[in-house]
């Protein structure tokens, strides 16, 4: 079976050729065969690819003003093609387009200046300064309007009938605001020449939708393709007028609007099977229709190869799928939940077998040869000597030598971890991080430390006491997703690789709503969406981070780590309900030393199983977090064994609760370590292709970092 990656290549390499052999034709000023090409594509009338019409495809060719050639060039090219070959009409046509493309690049101009009222039909009244730009504007259109007019006219004396000649009419129309009825005899005019003929209809359907009643321009694709008996019509028109300017097409599409364009797009698909260029066009229409569910399966379909006939760059591609992965799982029953909550408490007696089952027993993976890894270079002895004399001047300046301590710390264990064979390097300073200290204790901690003591100060009431504190919470919830991306914001700009900074142009509202709204699903389905609240939070911050001009990105299903919460949380209740039930059963031996015994027995044993359920899904939810999260074509593989993991987590908590916090260096050396073995970027990245961002970094406040600091928050990695 084909890959959609060569489909896609072969498809636009056909469209590709096909131009050039206009391309070619035209620099080689071969009027005969030109004049042959166009009457060939008008009998043939073929598309290469789906929704590519190729005489249209001719034409716009023919219009298209490349970088190596002026207008008048081109006019005076055409101009001896016509002397040559007077009874083609195309040069003229292709005159005539020009002059259209620059009519409605004029119109676009004149919306900015003075925007036309839909409801009246007429523009506002200019004056002052805008008065001569808006002359202008309107002097140009008005000199292309007529010159594509003249054209138009002289291509209609030549004797050879082209659908083309009245499509371009009506395009002009459109940017010169003609009546509906001129419009309509227009649209008639080209129906005799050649019904079928589709770039006719979609300028018609786009004249409607600038000028038209909301929804007219649908209801004409409608009845277009009922008189054609032709679905594949009314696909390719709703496309066309999307792409061609979907804030003048805006419309909510009912479910059987979208079913007919469903049906267009299987009418092609029996036409072209296996054709990627279809698919993405498909995932541009589910999205615009809002259908994400089928706009994500089609994603999933195309994986990482976009067409770019379709999107404008590969960051719309990018940012179409990530919304149409997040917007699928906002569908998710509530049904569905409660009955998983139903299931948990009653598959609570088979957690014993689940849990035995114990982790995945797989061998370590090893990094292929392409692959691009970590290695941590950083030793305890350097560290420690960095930690302890972080220590004595923090205490000697009454901690606040610990800004720039910090700044230390962090410079050494960036320098440590390289990726590729380069180390990563840290650029921020202890005053930003003083700095944004200060401004962060200024603007939450003092108002958030008032609400914790003022009733030790007060004598308030029991309600206002609880209001007290309900506001305490909120203020809380309120800061810790700003917190987060302030935080991420400040270290990515202050991380440098290969000499290029990264960046993060997330919005922290939109981070913050889906932390709250995902963080309330979760707690009241007691945990099982957990999984959606991490992948909204992780992709967020995920798909808003930069490396130079790359972008990174995060796209996954959160239903795949249904399975693990569900056996996360049988672990739990599974432990607990049988401690609950030996704690009942104990009491029927009372006055002898098995009741504590027993007791003392399964409650650690109660507690160890919890936590290992707990890391058991953690693994598994990073595991899953890193393989969705990519750096161009390249992916992260992330592979510790829930043993190596406990491992990590385990002993540096005893290492530095066993040293009173002096082994932290050990822990974060432990912690490098781990992670430059088991992850890994697998595929091709094109770091060589990344320039600098051009940002003004240096704006960038510290007081993110602060506030995480306060709130004790840190950007885990899984």
């Amino acid at each position: 079976m084909k890959s959609v990656a060569s489909t896609t290549r072969v498809e636009n390499s056909a469209v590709e050729d096909y131009e050039g052999r206009v391309r070619s034709m035209l620099s080689g000023k071969d009027w005969a065969g030109l004049t042959r090409f166009m009457e060939q594509a008008r009998q043939r009338r073929e598309r290469m690819v789906p929704f590519e019409d190729s005489l249209h495809l001719a034409y716009r060719t023919l219009s298209k003003i490349e970088l190596d050639t002026t207008e008048s060039q081109r006019k005076n090219d055409f101009a001896v093609w016509h002397a040559q070959c007077p009874a083609e009409p195309a040069p003229l046509i292709a005159m005539a387009w020009i002059a259209v493309d620059r009519n409605r690049t004029a119109a676009r101009e004149l919306e900015d200046v003075a925007p036309l009222n839909a409801a009246t039909g007429r523009r506002p009244k200019v004056t002052g300064k805008a008065l001569a730009e808006y002359e202008e504007i309107t002097r140009r259109m008005a000199e292309s309007s007529l010159e594509a007019h003249g054209w138009l006219d002289q291509a209609g004396k030549c004797g050879k009938t082209d659908p083309e000649l009245w499509t371009c009419r009506i395009a002009l129309g459109d940017a010169d605001a003609m009546p509906r009825e001129s419009m309509q005899r227009l649209l008639a005019r080209g129906r005799e020449v050649d019904p079928g003929y589709v770039p006719l209809y979609q300028w018609a359907a786009e004249y409607l939708a600038g000028r038209g009643k909301p929804g007219e321009w649908l209801e004409f694709a409608g009845h277009t393709a009922d008189v054609l008996k032709r679905d594949d019509i009314y696909a390719q028109i709703v496309y066309a007028v999307w792409v061609g300017n979907e804030s003048r097409a805006r419309i909510r599409m009912m479910p059987e609007e979208w079913r007919r364009i469903e049906r267009g797009i299987e009418a092609l698909g029996r036409e072209y099977p296996d054709s990627a260029c279809l698919l993405n066009r498909h995932a541009f229409l589910a999205v615009r229709a809002r259908r994400y569910t089928e706009a994500a399966r089609i994603f999933r379909r195309i994986g990482d190869d976009y067409d770019a006939r379709v999107w404008e760059s590969e960051d719309e591609f990018e940012k179409f799928q990530e919304s149409a992965d997040d917007k699928e799982e906002t569908g998710s029953s509530v049904l569905f939940t409660l009955t998983g909550c139903a299931m948990l408490f009653a598959l609570a007696t088979l957690t014993a077998f689940l849990l035995s089952r114990g982790d995945d027993r797989r061998p370590r993976t090893v990094p292929p040869a392409s692959a691009v890894t970590l290695k941590f270079r950083g030793g305890a002895k350097p560290l420690l000597k960095i930690m302890l004399a972080n220590l004595i001047l923090t205490v000697a300046t009454l901690g606040i030598y610990s800004f720039w301590g910090r700044a230390r710390t962090r410079r050494y264990l960036w320098d440590s971890m390289e990726l590729g064979g380069d180390a990563f390097a840290w650029h921020g300073t202890g005053g930003e991080t003083f700095r944004g200290f200060t401004k962060a204790f200024l603007m939450f901690g003092i108002p958030y430390g008032a609400t914790l003591l003022a009733p030790r100060f007060l004598h308030l009431g029991y309600v206002s006491l609880v209001i007290l504190w309900l506001g305490g919470i909120l203020v809380l919830l309120l800061f810790i997703p700003m917190a987060v991306v302030g935080a991420r914001r400040y270290r990515l700009t202050r991380t440098s690789w290969r000499g290029i900074r990264f960046g993060y142009g997330g919005s922290a509202l939109r981070y913050a709503a889906a932390f709250w709204w995902q963080g309330f699903l979760s707690v009241i389905t007691l945990g099982v969406r957990a999984p959606w609240f991490k992948a909204a939070t992780w992709g967020r911050l995920w798909s808003g981070t930069r490396f130079g001009t790359k972008a990174m990105r995060f796209s996954g299903a959160p239903r795949e780590l249904l399975k693990a919460i569900l056996v996360m949380m049988l672990g739990i209740v599974g432990g607990a309900f049988v401690f609950f039930v030996l704690a009942m059963a104990v009491e029927l031996f009372p006055g002898t030393t098995l009741k504590a015994w027993v007791g003392e027995f399964w409650l650690v044993g109660t507690a160890v199983a919890s936590g290992w359920a707990v890391i058991n899904y953690r693994v598994k939810q990073a595991v899953w977090l890193w393989a969705h999260t990519r750096v161009g074509r390249a992916r992260f593989v992330y592979d510790p064994t829930v043993a190596q993991y406990a491992w990590l987590v385990l002993g540096n908590y005893a290492i530095f609760v066993l040293t009173l916090g002096l082994g932290w260096s050990w822990t974060q050396l432990r912690t490098g370590r781990f992670y430059a073995r088991h992850l890994w970027l697998e595929g091709t990245a094109n770091f060589g292709r990344v320039r600098p961002a051009g940002r003004n970094l240096a704006k960038v406040s510290a007081a993110g970092e602060d506030y995480s600091a306060m709130f004790g928050l840190d950007l885990d990695l899984g």
